[in-house]
């Protein structure tokens, strides 16, 4: 499967496994596989949606296990959100500092 992956042919279309195995299964799963497939990472649900989408599964599970699962990959996506931004909010200052430096540096015209 992994070399099918390498070698899709269209950009367009990448390579996805079969949903076929999935045909009893609960309609929800399926749609929330595709929209995760999505090549446009705007397209795909976070975490809060897919939490949502897969409630109805939960039924007659101990929500301990399931819930905390959901959670802890809330928070971590989360927690790379933020430092994400915090990383982008130090590199713009840097670039500041790098352009001020440089401005400095150059002779005048």
């Amino acid at each position: 499967m992994f070399a099918k992956v390498l070698q899709a042919e269209n950009a367009l279309y990448p390579y996805r496994p079969s949903l076929q195995p999935l045909e009893t299964s609960f309609d929800c799963v399926r749609e929330i596989l595709e929209e995760c497939w999505s090549e446009k990472p705007d397209d795909r649900p976070d975490f809060k949606t897919i939490r949502a989408k897969l409630r109805p599964l939960r039924k007659g599970m101990k929500p301990n296990i399931f819930d905390n699962m959901m959670s802890m990959m809330e928070k971590y996506a989360n927690n790379l959100e933020a430092l994400v931004d915090e990383r982008t909010d130090q590199l713009q200052e840097e670039k500041k500092k790098t352009d001020a430096l440089l401005l400095e540096m150059l002779p005048d015209l």
